[in-house]
């Protein structure tokens, strides 16, 4: 998606007030005093709990305190999940606004280094995704670089957008072209929570987006892709302010796990 549509699609009226929440839910989060008094400690949660809603969303549902103390066991959801950590733990926020599209290289390599066989760091180059979510949405593998080049185009030069909107639009294109033979969701929703790091709106990444996707739980989240993917404004716009929602929900939960 090019710049000067999701430029449109930002001023959307219903877009405009979803963003203004949630970066009030935001802001409230980054001056809540627990937090500032231990900011390391606020983060490093941040990113496990996050890692662990990310996982848990996707199906591989492991007991939190497994992933703390490094004891997932060897079972495909065990694999995924601690996958999923590690992901997040070498996400380089700054890398998604030099070369984003080496940041999500990486981020795919650690996801399937976890499951051998698959290509690591590649865009897959046939029709065969790995769908947990049944989303049954994806781009032919002859457009991904075209689309994965936008994207990069986007989260590269459109410094004067929404952080919350253009995340948004990196989750959903991700989601929904699938570029990846598998993991393509689970890197969707950690690259929504980078960009909004690497963008400033919470610099030292304590909010947990992904909680608030959790509580919007799954049926609607997979409807809110699919029609985002079907290519009307009104999908895009929809998911937009779903993804708001999200976010604003996620730094109340942040403020009240972490606090």
């Amino acid at each position: 998606m090019d710049t000067e549509l999701v430029g449109e699609l930002v001023e959307d009226s219903a877009v405009v007030a979803a963003n203004a929440h949630a970066l009030e839910a935001v802001d409230e989060l980054l001056w809540n005093r627990t937090l500032r008094a231990e900011p390391e400690r606020a983060s490093a949660e941040s990113l496990l709990y996050g890692a662990w809603c990310n996982a848990t969303f996707e199906g591989a549902e492991v007991p939190i305190e497994s992933l703390r103390s490094d004891a997932a066991d060897s079972s495909p959801m065990g694999a995924t999940a601690t996958a999923t950590l590690r992901m997040y733990a070498m996400v380089d926020p700054d890398l998604f606004g030099r070369a984003p599209l080496q940041a999500l290289a990486r981020m795919h390599a650690i996801l399937a280094a976890a499951a051998p066989g698959g290509v690591q760091g590649q865009p897959r180059q046939g029709e065969e995704v790995v769908d947990p979510l049944r989303l049954k949405v994806q781009a032919p593998a002859a457009e991904l670089p075209a689309r994965l080049q936008s994207l990069a185009r986007l989260l590269t030069s459109s410094a004067s957008l929404p952080a919350v909107q253009v995340a948004g639009i990196a989750h959903a294109e991700l989601a929904s072209a699938q570029p990846f033979e598998r993991g393509s969701g689970l890197i969707a929703r950690a690259a929504s929570r980078a960009v909004m790091q690497q963008r400033g709106l919470d610099p030292d990444g304590w909010s947990v987006p992904e909680a608030g996707l959790r509580a919007l739980g799954r049926p609607k989240y997979v409807a809110a892709i699919r029609d985002y993917a079907a290519g009307s404004r009104e999908g895009a716009v929809q998911w937009l302010v779903l993804h708001a929602q999200c976010v604003a929900v996620g730094a109340q939960e942040a403020a009240q796990r972490l606090g």
